[in-house]
């Protein structure tokens, strides 16, 4: 019986106060590194593309697609991840990106087809 806002409150809430001691150490030894405009920009991207943004998509897709489609979406977190570090924080592709990405894309793939001899 709660609200969408009121869940992404309450998580981000969550969220925030478990990460405080984190956030104060790491200002503590590097503040110019924390309190910096590209820091800035990594906490905007990181707080909108994984969390508003991914939430409210789950959301939707659990109401369009169900459940059980819906819940196959996590195995992309991973995915999304490894592509939006290589294309926004420059990392490099390895193995381990390739192998990692296609078991999961691979498992997904399975997951969805239909059964053989059985049409929709």
């Amino acid at each position: 019986g709660v609200g969408f806002l009121a869940r992404i409150g309450l998580f981000a809430a969550f969220g925030a106060m478990f990460s405080l001691p984190f956030a104060i150490h790491e200002m503590w030894l590097e503040p110019s590194a924390a309190l910096s405009f590209k820091a800035a920009k990594i906490y905007l991207f990181a707080g909108l593309v994984p969390g508003l943004f991914a939430y409210s998509a789950y959301s939707y897709f659990g109401t369009a697609f169900g459940a059980l489609s819906t819940s196959l979406s996590l195995y992309l977190g991973p995915v999304v991840g490894a592509v939006l570090s290589i294309i926004f924080l420059g990392e490099a592709p390895t193995l381990v990106h390739l192998i990692g990405g296609t078991l999961s894309l691979g498992g997904m793939w399975l997951s969805l087809r239909k059964p053989a001899g059985k049409r929709a």
